[in-house]
């Protein structure tokens, strides 16, 4: 015995296109036969099977358009299983078998273009990232610089290349090298973001072989993708090291006002002119200038950057507010931990240098005594 039911009545009024009037009714099974008949030469096959009562199943029989029922061979039936799973299936797969709900798996085909398909992409990120490294102008003047500054007859410029790349979500790693045979001026690793579909160098992370785990921490980046980044160029660059030492961003060494970055030009200005003035020549590194303050000493190159700031006074303190006479507290406080500590100096090594620079904290009874900044000169 089959009942019609208000769903049926819902599909009825669909198909209609206006309210379908059906009361309740029981129907014995030689109506029930004529009605299945005539519904299937009204109605597709799918409402068909409703209206006559029939359960619509996936894996049973079927209905053709003409209302002639079919059941699917066995061998159609083995193939199908074979293709929807390589393993025993667990109780839920089993009962979603016996419902008839089971979607088959994927053909190979579509698995293999998928796979295909991601490979390309891939590849085309990292040529992207390739070529956002070799156009970025930052690197494009270094290398310019250099042949203005060590040019010789017996030097071989060798142009800028990209090596290990890694690319997790909207960030990339990757290595730059370029300069002379002898002597490499670009030899480290950036950071890359993918803005408006576009790949942007965003600063140094390291020198080669070294990555500094703590200016990606600076810059940003979340716990994961650091660790996804670093594992994905690690498996790319076999003797790549990555240093978890602490750093502090170059913005943060501030001294008296004066940050790397400066001009002797630029710190005349800012302090004054100074108590003495002296000029060093250099064979490596040019001319050197050293400024002497009240208060305040520097070394400077001439042709631009702070390479070396101290100071033992009070009225001197750091771009966080840290002065001579505050306490180891003050500094952790301001600064973070250190990259070294001895209990008679907290150093900070300045991101991206390698270790070359530093900002340091002289101690003595806990208490500060004296600050500065001092950059290796190549």
């Amino acid at each position: 015995m089959t009942a019609i039911n208000g769903w049926t009545r819902s599909i009825l009024s669909r198909q209609l296109g206006k309210p379908a009037r059906i009361l309740p009714m029981v129907l014995p099974g030689s109506i029930r036969k004529a009605f299945a008949q005539a519904v299937r030469r009204t109605f597709p096959a799918g409402i068909a099977l409703l209206l006559a009562g029939c359960p619509v199943s996936t894996t049973s029989a079927s209905l053709s358009e003409d209302g002639a029922s079919h059941v699917p061979s066995a061998p159609a039936q083995q193939t199908t299983r074979a293709s929807a799973a390589s393993t025993e299936p667990s109780p839920e797969g089993s009962a979603a078998k016996a419902d008839g709900l089971q979607t088959p798996a994927a053909p190979a085909a579509t698995a293999i273009t998928a796979a295909t398909t991601a490979a390309k992409s891939s590849a085309s990120e990292q040529e992207a990232v390739r070529q956002a490294l070799l156009n970025d102008p930052s690197l494009k003047e270094r290398l310019q610089q250099a042949l203005a500054d060590y040019n010789t007859p017996d030097r071989t410029l060798v142009p800028l290349s990209v090596g290990a790349i890694a690319i997790v979500e909207n960030y990339a790693l990757a290595k730059a090298e370029g300069g002379y045979e002898d002597l490499p001026i670009v030899d480290e690793y950036y950071l890359l973001r993918k803005q408006n579909g576009q790949w942007v160098v965003v600063d140094s992370v390291g020198r080669g072989p070294r990555i500094e785990a703590g200016q990606l921490t600076l810059l940003g980046l979340s716990n994961g993708v650091i660790s996804s980044l670093l594992d994905a160029m690690q498996t790319a660059e076999a003797d790549l090291i990555v240093s978890d030492t602490p750093v502090i961003s170059r913005e943060m060494v501030v001294l008296g006002g004066i940050s790397p970055d400066m001009t002797v030009a630029e710190v005349k200005q800012r302090l004054g002119q100074p108590l003495s003035e002296k000029v060093e020549e250099t064979g490596c590194c040019g001319s050197l200038v050293y400024l002497e303050y009240p208060n305040f000493s520097l070394g400077l190159s001439q042709e631009g950057g702070v390479f070396q700031m101290n100071t033992t006074h009070r009225d001197v303190a750091t771009g966080a507010g840290v002065r001579v006479g505050d306490t180891h507290e003050a500094v952790t406080n301001a600064y973070g931990s250190p990259s070294l500590a001895d209990g008679e100096m907290l150093i900070y090594y300045v991101s991206g240098s390698d270790q070359s620079e530093s900002f340091s904290f002289s101690l003595d009874g806990g208490r500060v005594v004296e600050i500065r900044y001092y950059a290796l000169l190549n």
